[in-house]
């Protein structure tokens, strides 16, 4: 019960946080003071770690919907348009009409995404932490398929089953010639985008890309170490130094001009960096480190 109010409470702050976002100053103040709420309520509200965990997962979205709406909100805007904000952070959804047997393909992809990740996870139960490559490798699988499950899959299926196609969010990350081209254009397109018109392009119209480009990755390492600070301070660490690292390697291939590389070349290279840095959110202390909830859950099992 204490649960359930908990969520309720929370979801009406988040509602009223994007709902009254606007240009005015007092639009804006009454925003942040109820975001405040969000996270007061989210760190010391008597719940468990998955519900936390889920909470901050809301605030977040909440705190980019509501960033977007102070921008560019109209008088016009309806509550409609502004909540939608809120679910997809504004990225443009292609909302025509879909075709009866999509759902079908839909359904397929989310069930494979959930026996992968189903899988994973019962790997790593069986893995010890002296498994270390093997709990590392079945990590970043487990990472990919819950990203590709939450936040391509599953809004997917859901358009699909209402007779509606969307955009896709991952275009084929695996194919990324660069991390430019990665984080930019491939991976998670709603937040990429959401970084890019906040971030990034304020700073590179005043001739400053590359603080703009640091900024947007240290925006976005604040963001996911807000997101696991429930579960430490190393969590919290490792989360945020894999993401502020990543403007570094960006930095390293535009010196060494990967764009101009072979193909094959540049795509191995972002392999390696990506996989090379992806200890920091897969392995904690042998353990699997993200989405890291799962680590407490075994502790307190075995």
């Amino acid at each position: 019960m204490t649960i359930a109010l908990v969520f309720f409470a929370h979801t009406g702050l988040v509602v009223a946080a994007v709902l009254i976002a606007g240009r005015r100053a007092w639009q804006r103040v009454s925003a942040v003071l109820i975001l405040i709420g969000c996270f007061i309520l989210e760190w010391f509200a008597p719940v468990d770690l998955v519900s936390r965990t889920l909470l901050t997962g809301g605030g977040m979205i909440a705190l980019m919907a509501t960033v977007r709406n102070a921008s560019l909100a109209t008088e016009r805007w309806t509550v409609w348009q502004r909540l939608f904000h809120l679910i997809f952070l504004g990225h443009p959804m292609r909302a025509e009409s879909a075709k009866p047997w999509l759902w079908q393909r839909a359904l397929a992809h989310l069930v494979l995404d959930a026996l992968v990740c189903g899988a994973a996870i019962l790997a790593l139960r069986h893995l010890t932490p002296a498994h270390y490559v093997s709990r590392w490798a079945v990590g970043v699988v487990l990472l990919c398929a819950l990203g590709h499950f939450l936040l391509e899959g599953l809004p997917r299926f859901c358009f699909s089953v209402a007779g509606a196609s969307m955009n896709t969010i991952h275009r084929t990350p695996i194919a990324a010639s660069s991390l430019r081209d990665f984080w930019g254009r491939r991976w998670n397109c709603m937040v990429s985008g959401w970084l890019n018109t906040f971030i990034f392009l304020p700073l590179a119209r005043r001739h400053r890309p590359g603080l703009g480009l640091c900024c947007a990755f240290l925006i976005s390492a604040a963001m996911h170490a807000w997101l696991v600070v429930g579960l430490g301070a190393l969590a919290a660490f490792s989360m945020a130094m894999f993401f502020s690292l990543q403007s570094l390697f960006i930095w390293v291939e535009d010196h060494l001009c990967v764009k101009t590389w072979p193909a094959p070349l540049a795509r191995a290279w972002t392999l390696i960096v990506l996989l090379g840095l992806s200890p920091l959110i897969v392995i904690q202390r042998g353990s699997l480190g993200w989405p890291m909830c799962f680590r407490r859950w075994q502790i307190r099992h075995d």
